[in-house]
């Protein structure tokens, strides 16, 4: 865990000045922490590569080019701001943090569709039921302690012990 925040805080310069930019908080860059542990060259089993683990079709949908002679996923400048475009675009359909947390592991059709089934817009309340994928229901709680174990604090609430844990557990991936 040390070493992807090491990792992160060497990245910091470059993807802050670009979330500002993009009007999307800092503290997102802890979303790095949980998707790559810092390594621009991480690869998930679905397909999602880079620091901010972007899918093919999403990156693509941001401006990045993924082929098979150039992906620009791995790119620390190019898929951040991607990244951030794409955070930022969540935040103006579920003007919420937690929300676009949510969406940006399980897609954002995933989160809309368990508003419109439970009709609630809050992840806590969505969170209780299983309208989101349990992966979902950890990844947003993780997100929001490796916030503050970075110095963050986008909702200013303190950890459990329980979801600490779980920081590290994925951090341990």
């Amino acid at each position: 865990m040390r070493r992807a925040v090491e990792r992160l805080a060497q990245l910091r310069p470059v993807i802050d000045p670009i979330l500002r930019a993009e009007g999307v908080p800092v503290d997102l860059a802890a979303v790095v922490l949980i998707e790559s542990g810092g390594r621009t060259t991480a690869l998930s089993p679905k397909g999602a590569l880079g620091l901010w683990q972007l899918m093919p079709h999403t990156a693509r949908r941001y401006g990045l080019v993924v082929a098979p002679n150039r992906d620009e996923r791995l790119d620390a400048v190019k898929s951040t701001r991607a990244a951030a475009r794409y955070l930022h675009g969540l935040y103006a359909q579920f003007s919420d943090w937690s929300l676009v947390l949510a969406a940006y592991n399980a897609g954002e059709e995933t989160v809309q569709r368990a508003i419109a089934q439970s009709g609630v817009r809050h992840f806590d309340m969505l969170g209780r039921g299983s309208r989101l994928p349990l992966e979902t229901r950890n990844y947003v709680p993780a997100a929001l302690d490796a916030m503050r174990l970075i110095g963050g604090s986008l909702l200013g609430e303190m950890p459990s012990a329980q979801r600490a844990a779980k920081v590290m557990y994925a951090l341990s991936d």
